[in-house]
């Protein structure tokens, strides 16, 4: 049915507390170029949460920075940091209007979605003024957006 395009093997060792790491083997093939077989280790980190246990942490191979996760990006033969390909997230590539739009639908769903001029059971009044207040100026900054948008000043 379908062709296998990748695959990637793994291996970890966290026996030794000061010697934890994953190994990764898989062979990248860049656009057009010649395949290569990629086989390294990434060093683990272990902190103690507030808590309690213990997390583990990679350590970036490129930027050797402690990060929660390892990206491959296209045409890229390193997992890596998001920081070391200087990688956004979504939000952060949203323009001013898209995020104001953005917070006044999270302002209504969190006071109950469409039926947002109810106060939810639970909340105490103060609060729900407060985030209605909120959901309101958030509102008026979306439409003087469209206003300008359409040029209805």
């Amino acid at each position: 049915m379908g062709k296998e395009i990748g695959s990637i093997g793994y291996e970890i060792n966290t026996l030794d507390a000061d010697n934890m790491w994953v190994r990764l083997h898989y062979t990248h093939t860049p656009y057009g170029g010649e395949p290569a077989k990629m086989d390294y280790k990434i060093k683990l980190q272990a902190t103690q949460p507030n808590y309690g246990g213990k997390r583990l942490w990679f350590t970036c191979p490129l930027t050797n920075k402690r990060t929660g996760v390892l990206y491959s990006t296209a045409g890229s033969k390193w997992f890596a940091s998001r920081h070391a390909y200087s990688l956004k997230y979504a939000s952060q590539s949203r323009g001013a209007h898209d995020r104001a739009i953005d917070r006044m639908w999270k302002l209504k769903n969190r006071l109950g979605g469409e039926y947002y001029w109810i106060k939810p059971k639970g909340m105490h009044q103060k609060t729900y003024e407060r985030k209605l207040n909120d959901l309101f100026e958030a509102e008026q900054v979306c439409e003087k957006y469209l206003l300008t948008a359409f040029q209805l000043r």
